[in-house]
């Protein structure tokens, strides 16, 4: 940047203090109230926003199976698929050139999904073929296991356990673990949950995953894929000691 003369002048600015909101709220013709409550970190949603939530996703998922009949009755071929998580696996690239090279007249249409729902919408009728990852209950669907991998746990860079190069389940026991909500398959919170109850903050996506741990100072398992970003983004990542079960397709039986 040029300067007109080698005299700098600075300016002193008031400093502001900004003073918390009391955060969205709703309004209706019967009531109204907040959608969220503020914590000591963050803040948490209310019932109302609970609700805003559920009914707002199933609208959404409303318009998605719309969206396919309506392709369907066009005579459109379409395939669905369901990706768990953020879709960063490097196997998802060489799926989809396999299937552009074998079925060059379908179209695909792909439907990311929150770590909540390991069937990516498939027992909902949502999309017609998944890529998760196990274990979940498999009733009324057909599974082809892809392959298995290990699993990482995630902890804050700062975390004694950054350094290490394997930790095992029995060594985080006394930690605060991120959680998913009530309703997710009890199979597949009880393996990310290293096999027991936990205490910890609510998840729903990988990122809320690596932030909890970031700002709060939990832990958890996840995916090699998602524990090698972390390791370049503020956070650690030591090898777990369990096998994942393994990613896979899905499709209903």
């Amino acid at each position: 940047m040029w300067l007109p003369s080698s005299r700098i002048r600075m300016r002193v600015v008031p400093r502001t203090i900004v003073s918390p909101s009391p955060g969205p709220t709703t309004e209706g013709g019967r009531g109204r109230g907040p959608v969220v409550r503020p914590l000591a970190r963050g803040v948490a949603l209310t019932p109302v926003g609970r609700v805003l939530l559920d009914e707002a996703r199933a609208l959404l998922e409303h318009a998605d199976r719309l969206r396919v009949r309506v392709s369907a009755a066009a005579g459109v071929a379409t395939l669905t698929v369901g990706i768990l998580g953020d879709g960063t696996d490097p196997g998802v690239s060489r799926l989809a050139a396999a299937c552009r090279r074998r079925h060059p007249g379908v179209g695909i249409r792909i439907r990311g999904t929150d770590l909540t729902d390991p069937t990516c919408g498939l027992r909902a009728g949502l999309v017609d073929v998944a890529l998760t990852r196990a274990p979940f209950d498999e009733s009324a669907l057909t599974v082809r296991t892809l392959r298995s991998d290990p699993v990482g746990v995630v902890v804050r860079a700062d975390d004694p356990l950054a350094c290490r190069g394997r930790v095992r389940p029995a060594e985080l026991g006394d930690r605060r673990w991120f959680r998913f909500p009530q309703g997710t398959d009890p199979l597949w919170q009880s393996y990310w949950n290293g096999g027991r109850p936990r205490e910890g903050p609510m998840v729903r996506g990988v990122q809320e995953c690596l932030q909890a741990v970031l700002w709060n100072g939990t832990v958890g398992r996840l995916g090699p894929a998602r524990t090698r970003r972390a390791r370049g983004a503020g956070r650690g990542a030591a090898d777990g000691h369990a096998a994942e079960p393994g990613g896979g397709g899905v499709e209903r039986g």
